[in-house]
């Protein structure tokens, strides 16, 4: 039975850690993809970078900045309509967690949440 006990709580460790690493990799990808997104930096590292290897006339560089500005905008409007339901899994998946935490871990896991929560609203007011 002690064998039992040693072997699940191992196991419920590497899920556990598993889950996290998923979690927090998704949650800076989602950041980082938003971030991007709204923002018009990539869009001229893009242009300049096309620009730098194909030797772009002025009117194809001014072309493409207006598919790309276009394209961006597009690419905005998407990240604003899914980031509430982004949200949501993300609450879903830290609520989930919680009930997996004996009552004594819990008190950190909610200061970790907290900071999380903190820094995604430093770098992204709500909509």
């Amino acid at each position: 039975m002690n064998k039992i006990k040693v072997a699940t709580g191992i196991a419920m460790v590497f899920i556990l850690g598993m889950l996290a690493g998923v979690l927090s990799s998704s949650f800076l990808v989602k950041q980082r993809f938003f971030h991007y997104s709204e923002s018009k930096a990539p869009r001229h590292l893009i242009l300049d970078r096309l620009d730098r290897e194909l030797s772009l006339t002025e009117d194809q560089r001014r072309r493409t900045e207006k598919i790309l500005d276009r394209s961006g905008e597009k690419i905005e409007a998407l990240s604003r309509e899914y980031r509430p339901m982004i949200a949501v899994v993300i609450k879903e998946s830290l609520d989930e967690i919680e009930g997996v935490l004996r009552d004594d871990q819990k008190p950190r896991f909610h200061e970790i949440r907290e900071k999380m929560l903190a820094r995604h609203m430093r770098r992204r007011p709500p909509p």
